[in-house]
């Protein structure tokens, strides 16, 4: 099996990381995140690899949420978009839409998600658009990441929130790369079917 990943610069060490590990054959390139302004790249670098003349793959991996309607639209004419039910990339850090719906919910919506990661490329704020109604910072730190934690706790008293720390599952980044499609997990679009957000339970849906 041969594909083809298409993932936000965001989660770049976890992509990768999980990419070697991963079963199928793999050919990956990334793009700013789509908070950062530009919701059009993606879709750009699906035409990319369309374009694309004597290799054939089976198909193509979005690593990517639902960010600033990103997603929205994408269509590939030529192969299958295997696309992760996800509100944003903190998803793909949660195992599961689920997972991020019930600590939003315990949250009263008052939450704004931290990664380490994000804050060193200077994306903090546009992941998170830190809304003026937040009170909760959930950080997402891995366990021997103390620096990070400490960034987090810091964080958190500064813009004067409660710091949650909450436990990283990698799963759903594992199930993506290495071709496990539970479909609660992942929307499989064939080619000619355009991805669409679903405003409902599911995130999202194609036509």
């Amino acid at each position: 099996m041969r594909f083809y990943f298409i993932g936000c610069q965001g989660l770049y060490r976890e992509f990768c990381r999980e990419a070697a590990k991963a079963a199928p054959w793999l050919e990956m390139r990334f793009f700013a995140p789509c908070c950062d302004g530009d919701c059009g790249e993606l879709q750009r670098q699906i035409d990319q690899v369309e374009r694309q003349d004597g290799q054939e793959i089976d198909g193509i991996l979005i690593g990517a949420g639902l960010c600033a309607m990103g997603e929205e639209g994408i269509i590939s004419h030529r192969y299958p978009l295997i696309v992760p039910r996800a509100h944003d990339c903190i998803t793909l850090l949660l195992g599961s839409h689920q997972r991020y719906r019930e600590i939003f919910e315990e949250n009263q919506g008052e939450v704004a998600f931290y990664l380490p990661q994000l804050e060193q490329g200077g994306l903090l704020e546009q992941v998170n658009h830190l809304p003026a109604g937040a009170s909760v910072l959930a950080a997402l730190t891995e366990e021997n990441d103390q620096a990070g934690r400490k960034r987090a706790r810091q964080l958190a008293s500064e813009r004067q929130l409660i710091c949650r720390e909450y436990i990283r599952d990698n799963s759903m980044i594992t199930g993506l790369l290495s071709g496990v499609w539970d479909p609660e997990l992942f929307l499989v679009a064939q080619p000619g079917e355009r991805c669409l957000p679903s405003f409902d339970s599911e995130i999202l849906t194609c036509r």
